[in-house]
């Protein structure tokens, strides 16, 4: 065992303490009895041990525990209770029955690097107004040095699975940080605790290993059911020692300060729909089961921070109000602090637009870290979207369906998208501080998009865009995009339109009689898109750069239905402008009625092991201008 000698020194004392802990009892003039045992180690966590009570008292008193400076002045570390459960003997000396007044007080690593190596002076208070009375041992033991401990780390965040479920109509959830061994480059444990450290009675919840990525990250996922059975209690994370295999357990920083949501409350009306979903934005987010049934919606449903809405088979939300079916909407949002770690899950959601006109979107995202939309029909929009997406980051949609939308302007709202992926611009979006922050890290996949067969309004048809944008912010990039395995039927439009986005990968996909599979359009000079967030000309063109298409299957309409497959447009011949580094490789391009690949005024290109079938004369399977950098082979 690898233990400092600082800590043997230290530790000596505690080997006996049992037996001389009736032997240096503390009697004071107003009743305060107990005895300061001294550092032990509890699980691997340093643990101020002892006991206190007021003699002949039953309820639990409170201690005050101070460290000694290098002038002798007393510092304070902190007011804790007495209040685990104690021995008989200790009942005995308190003159009680059955009474807890035990304390066992945490080291953590912060507490042990601000008061490393000083006395540590324990008092027993009769109230926090009155002066403490000293314990016995008080001041005969010191706070360890913070190079004992080795364990560095941070529990960080608690939020909404990604990975579905095992169990059907519940969410789990993942609890995330890093930590690190700083005497060893092994991979640590972490061990999960739920209500109290491990030294002082906490739960044993969970463990995982920090083994990813150069932070050491790690990540836990607790199932809906392991979350109810510690509802409400706080979470404490240890990191776990391999360097010094008998100790040095620290909490990570964070513990303690989050708890375990609630439990979950099931709706089966529009009322208590609306109060469940008040009461979570009111009181830090819950899982709202949705039961089966109709819900006419009278009005915008607003989502709060930290909340699941999970619908049963067989919810169908129907839009009875003007305007739009659910938003996340916070009006002093800004950047990434709005109302996030949400998760929409189920129902088929009706934009009901034959009985209440108008333009709306579905649902309108912004602002927000951590987004799940999974498993929803979304049917017949008008104008706007199906997701209207903005500024955001972590966002997964998927297995979802995109049917039917109705252009109200009669043509001019040809590219409208079902995901809209935009930055929250005065021009797009309608709440919150828009400083036109960029979307990062969006995925989309296993989604359908077409035309609702079931529709009632006679001018619904297919989106004219599956997922896209086309407004940005001059200097601002969007990033890590993965559109994967999806179905774009029918776009009249394009399947997906890539507007000045970097590291993008579209793979898997089937595109089927789409006017453009995939578009990738710059944000040329003198656009809207071109303006600073202070709405300046900027006079420049941008493009965005690193995209790869790949294992899709393009099958247009035939020789004369003018559908083409991907069109790369650039802009200019300064580097901001030309699209950098797009890789298009084993497609299959089948009924074109124009050319399979058009590239304009891109550097860095390669086209490589695609199948072509261009039914159109005066059609190309590659056509590339005014381009640079790139190969074109293996393609057939």
């Amino acid at each position: 065992m690898n233990i400092p000698r600082a800590w043997l020194r230290r530790l000596a004392i505690i080997s006996v303490f049992a037996t001389l802990v009736f032997t240096f009892q503390n009697f004071s003039s107003d009743g305060i009895r107990g005895q300061f045992d001294g550092i032990v180690l509890v699980g691997g966590q340093p643990v101020l041990r002892g006991w206190a009570c007021e003699i002949g008292n039953s309820n639990s008193i409170s201690i005050l525990v101070e460290s000694e400076n290098a002038s002798g002045a007393r510092e304070k570390i902190g007011i804790f209770s007495a209040q685990s459960t104690s021995e008989e003997a200790v009942g005995r000396a308190c003159a009680t029955v059955g009474a807890s007044h035990r304390f066992f007080v945490p080291l953590t690593s912060e507490l042990i690097s601000r008061h490393q190596d000083r006395r540590v002076f324990v008092s027993g208070l009769v109230s926090l107004n009155a002066a403490g009375s000293p314990l016995a041992q008080s001041g005969q033991f010191r706070i360890p040095l913070s190079s004992d401990f080795v364990i560095s780390g941070t529990f960080d965040r608690f939020s909404f699975s990604k990975a579905i479920s095992s169990v059907v109509g519940t969410v789990d959830r993942t609890l995330t940080g890093s930590a690190l061994d700083k005497d060893s480059s092994d991979f640590i444990s972490v061990h999960v605790y739920s209500g109290a450290p491990a030294a002082r009675g906490g739960i044993f919840v969970k463990s995982a290993v920090a083994n990813v990525g150069n932070e050491k990250r790690f990540s836990v996922v607790l199932s809906e059911a392991e979350i109810e059975a510690h509802a409400g209690k706080a979470i404490f994370v240890h990191g776990i020692s391999k360097s010094r295999p008998q100790g040095f357990n620290s909490l990570l920083a964070g513990s303690g300060e989050l708890r375990f949501p609630r439990k979950r409350v099931n709706v089966s009306t529009e009322t208590e729909l609306r109060s469940a979903l008040l009461d979570a934005r009111l009181n830090g987010g819950r899982v709202i089961g949705v039961k089966a049934g109709t819900y006419a919606l009278g009005g915008v449903l607003i989502i709060g921070a930290s909340t699941a809405l999970v619908a049963e088979s067989g919810v169908r939300f129907v839009r009875s109000a003007a305007g739009s079916m659910l938003q996340n909407r916070v009006d002093t949002a800004r950047g990434y602090d709005g109302a996030g770690d949400i998760a929409i899950i189920g129902g088929t959601w009706d934009g009901n637009p034959v009985a209440v006109p108008g333009n709306f979107n579905i649902f309108g995202i912004g602002f927000a870290e951590s987004v799940i939309i999974r498993d929803v029909r979304v049917l017949d929009a008008v104008y706007g979207h199906g997701v209207d997406l903005a500024s955001s980051k972590g966002v997964l949609i998927e297995n979802s369906s995109f049917l039917g939308f109705i252009d109200s302007t009669g043509g001019s709202r040809g590219y409208a998208e079902a995901i809209q992926i935009d930055q929250n611009i005065p021009a797009s979006f309608s709440w919150g501080i828009r400083d036109g922050s960029p979307n990062q890290d969006v995925t989309v996949r296993g989604c359908t998009f077409g035309a609702n067969p079931d529709t009632r309004h006679p001018e619904s048809r297919a989106w004219p865009v599956g997922v896209g944008a086309h407004g940005v912010v001059h200097d601002r990039f969007s990033s890590g995009f993965v559109i994967q395995g999806n179905t774009f039927n029918g776009m009249t439009y394009a399947g997906v339109r890539v507007f000045k986005w970097r590291d993008t990968l579209i793979s898997g996909n089937r595109f089927l009689n789409c006017a453009e599979s995939l578009r990738v359009s710059n944000a040329a000079a003198g656009s809207a898109s071109a303006r600073t967030i202070d709405g300046v000309d900027s006079g420049v063109s941008q493009s965005g750069r690193l995209l790869k298409f790949q294992d899709n299957e393009i099958a247009a309409g035939g020789r004369d239905s003018g559908m083409k497959g991907i069109g790369v447009y650039g802009a200019g011949t300064a580097a901001s402008e030309r699209f950098e580094d797009i890789e298009i490789s084993r497609n299959r391009f089948s009924g074109l009625g124009g050319n399979g690949v058009r590239l304009d005024k891109v550097n860095g290109l390669k086209v490589l092991s695609n199948d072509f079938e261009v039914a159109a004369a005066n059609a190309y399977g590659v056509s590339i201008v005014n381009s640079s950098n790139g190969s074109v082979a293996a393609n057939i």
